[in-house]
Order: C-alpha cells, then sequence, then structure tokens
C-alpha cells in the first residue's frame, strides 16, 4: 500500500513562496511608520520666521520628536523653541486639523507658557506630502490656564504663510525583507519556467 506524499519539490516551493510572501508583507507593514514633518517657509504676520519639524505616527496619533524654533518679529521677542507637544493638543476629523506645542515639558497651560498652535489642511498622514499651513494658526503667550489667546492681554501673532512637508524615516530593515521577499519570489518563478 503506497502512503499519499506530498511530492518534495512542490513542499519546497511552498515554503519558498510562503516565506517570500511573508518578507514582503512584513516589510510593507513595518514601512508605513511615522513620518517627519518639516516646517518649510513659515512667516508670521509681525515679521517673525519659523522652522523645525516633528513626528506624526497616524496609526497611534502619537506626535514626538518635536523641534520646532521661531525668531522674534515686532509682536513677539525673543522667538522661541519647542520641544514637547502640548497634553491637550487635538487632530480634529475632517479636512482641517491642529496641534499645538508648548516651550514647557508637557504641563498644561501654565501662566505664561508660549505656544505654537498649527492649523493645517488636510489632515496628516503617513502617506506624507505637501500640508498647508492656514491663517489660523498662531503662537503667543497664553496667560489663562483653559482658554489661551481669549485675553487681550495675550501676545499673539498669526502665520501668513508656510507649509509642511513630509519625509518618510528611512527603515533599512524594511527594505532588506522587501528585497529578499522579491528575489525569492524571482528565483521560485525562474525555477517553475525552467521546470
Amino acid at each position: 500500500m503506497k502512503a499519499n506524499t506530498f511530492p518534495q519539490s512542490k513542499l519546497i516551493f511552498l515554503s519558498q513562496f510562503s516565506l517570500s510572501l511573508v518578507l514582503i508583507i512584513v516589510s510593507l507593514a513595518v514601512y508605513a511608520t511615522p513620518v517627519r514633518w518639516d516646517i518649510v517657509e513659515m512667516k508670521f504676520d509681525d515679521g517673525g520666521t519659523g522652522a523645525g519639524s516633528f513626528i506624526y505616527d497616524e496609526d497611534t496619533g502619537d506626535v514626538s520628536a518635536v523641534s520646532i524654533s521661531t525668531t522674534a518679529g515686532s509682536t513677539l521677542t525673543p522667538g522661541y523653541t519647542y520641544t514637547s507637544v502640548r497634553i491637550h493638543w487635538v487632530l480634529i476629523p475632517g479636512p482641517k486639523a491642529n496641534v499645538s506645542f508648548t516651550t514647557l515639558s508637557g504641563i498644561p497651560a501654565a501662566p505664561l507658557e508660549s505656544i505654537l498652535s498649527l492649523d493645517f489642511n488636510p489632515q496628516l498622514t503617513n502617506a506624507g506630502g505637501v500640508v498647508d499651513l492656514l491663517a489660523t494658526s498662531i503662537e503667543g503667550i497664553c496667560d489663562e490656564p483653559i482658554f489661551c489667546f481669549s485675553s487681550s492681554a495675550d501676545a499673539t501673532r498669526y502665520i501668513i504663510s508656510g507649509s509642511m512637508k513630509s519625509s518618510i524615516i528611512p527603515i533599512p530593515p524594511a527594505i532588506w525583507l522587501f528585497g529578499f521577499g522579491l528575489l525569492g519570489l524571482v528565483g521560485i518563478a525562474r525555477r517553475k519556467k525552467t521546470n
């Protein structure tokens, strides 16, 4: 009586094909990672400017690695350096979105806290691209613990131009996985063609 056996060549083919597909799928999942957003040519209505970047992950909603600096203008002197996301930042669903940064280390709206609030359209994504900064974007000194920029005592200035441009954070292991997966599929196709 002959046992039912799976041909060894088909077993090898299926294992190589499966491994190649797994490598490609894993590499694509790993590559859909956070995006660094760079501020490009940001100008305020008082003559000040701004530059810098932060990392945004659409999947988790996390904003990290904040490094944004502004220069002095006629309204705000001196310029400020922002290194933290304000605790009450919000990405509003819909066409317009907002994220606020603070000079403090995660302390919510302390008196005389400097805040940079960026409004942009469209939403930030992990796909990247170029996003316009809206004229409702504002920088100022917050003198109230909850409602910043609501008092006439607040020193504020608005952004009159600028955009944000993305750059994907390079992940070499993902590229290697993708390459090995493709090589595996090419090898399988060539072997199958010769048989």
